[in-house]
């Protein structure tokens, strides 16, 4: 008869469970950290990329419809024979604005290649003028063809322009305004300036406009006081009036 001895049969005490387990939790919980901070870091680098494309798209929009002021068939003859007074328009002027808003008007094209601001061709016998603001945190434009202010993007705080002005007819910006401390580009809003400082008056002068597009609080970099700077989500451009440029 054959006898059997059986195996030492041994097991995790519950000290032994308890510290596997304890490992184990420390192990997932650094895991579970390292994945949320990648997909908080992705989240913010997606809306910065977001914001930067906003920025672009705006100022290339509005730089885009400032480009086609005053263009016309004839170009031989002066602006006042084919911009004629039209409130807010006055003879030969192809924009009008503030501090936060712009009109600008321009003549279509007979082969289809002038749009207005919504992407719609019209012809050479129609003089049409475009509305470009912002309204609850949108970029609008709106076409005197019709159909009203359409949206075209989302997240801005607001847009500034100020003007590029020509008062001795030599078709250059003016390099001086007034007092010292005066910008060269000029507002059109008499009440925010300081004193002894020019606003736009006549828009026949005008030869070009600054854009500044705010995305996010801050707009102005306030840190040196005597050295305001546009904030890190502003984004600029300068355009000149290429149709109103001789």
């Amino acid at each position: 008869m054959t006898t059997r001895t059986p195996f030492n049969q041994a097991g995790l005490t519950l000290v032994e469970l308890l510290v596997g387990t304890t490992l184990g939790l420390l192990l997932l919980t650094g895991v579970t950290q390292a994945f949320l901070s990648s997909k908080q870091t992705f989240r913010a680098n997606e809306a910065l990329s977001r914001m930067q494309e906003s920025g672009r798209f705006a100022t290339a929009f509005i730089a885009g419809e400032l480009r086609k002021a005053g263009f016309r068939p004839d170009v031989a003859l002066p602006l006042d024979e084919h911009f004629v007074d039209a409130p807010p328009f006055g003879p030969g002027s192809v924009i009008v604005g503030n501090s936060n808003s712009l009109k600008v008007r321009y003549w279509g094209s007979d082969d289809g290649n002038v749009l207005d601001c919504k992407g719609t061709a019209f012809a050479g016998n129609v003089l049409a003028t475009m509305t470009i603001d912002v309204t609850n945190g949108s970029l609008r434009c709106a076409s005197s063809l019709g159909g009203g202010a359409q949206p075209l993007i989302d997240g801005i705080e607001h847009v500034t322009f100020t003007y590029g002005q020509d008062t001795d007819g030599d078709f250059a910006i003016d390099s001086a305004d007034g007092a010292a401390g005066c910008p060269i580009y000029r507002t059109a809003n008499a009440g925010s300036v300081g004193a002894g400082c020019t606003t736009v008056t006549d828009w026949t002068q005008v030869r070009a406009v600054r854009v500044s597009v705010c995305l996010a609080q801050p707009c102005i970099d306030s840190s040196d006081p005597g050295n305001p700077r546009p904030g890190p989500y502003t984004y600029a451009a300068t355009v000149g009036l290429r149709n109103v440029l001789k």
